[in-house]
């Protein structure tokens, strides 16, 4: 994508190492660490969404119902 807009590409050597150990977490740990993820959130966050939320969705419902009256 930066080639796309212009910007001049710039090649340069990296010398990669071997990743000396693998990954600790079996894959049932990993599952039940993406499931606990959203429930480590302040509640206020989880609140402030939903509040956002349902005032996106009466809002779509206000333009909804004034596109369908005019």
């Amino acid at each position: 994508m930066v080639a796309s807009i212009g910007f001049k590409l710039v090649a340069f050597a990296d010398d990669r190492h071997e990743r000396c150990a693998g990954s600790e977490y079996p894959l049932a740990k990993l599952v039940r660490l993406a499931a606990d993820a959203p429930l480590e959130y302040p509640m206020f966050f989880v609140r402030f969404s939903s509040i956002v939320i349902l005032g996106f969705l009466v809002a779509f419902v206000g333009v909804a119902a004034y596109s369908f009256y005019v």
